[in-house]
């Protein structure tokens, strides 16, 4: 049986597209018609970690075939 992480807000992904630059990463106009060179809500990555998730599940290094088997 496999059991993954079921989230709705990121489908199991771990992350979601910034809601500040929604992915743009550089030049990004704020509402305030303030332009900043990096986004300062993702710094330039363009994706941030799921809220939701992130504690249950390492997002970094998803790498699964790393560490201990814990099937039973």
């Amino acid at each position: 049986v496999d059991a993954g992480i079921t989230c709705v807000p990121c489908n199991g992904k771990g992350w979601l597209l910034c809601d500040f630059c929604k992915g743009q990463k550089t030049n990004v106009k704020a509402e305030n018609n303030r332009i900043y060179r990096r986004c300062p809500s993702c710094r330039a990555i363009g994706y941030n970690l799921c809220s939701k998730c992130k504690v249950f599940k390492c997002v970094t290094f998803p790498n699964y075939s790393d560490g201990e088997d814990l099937t039973l």
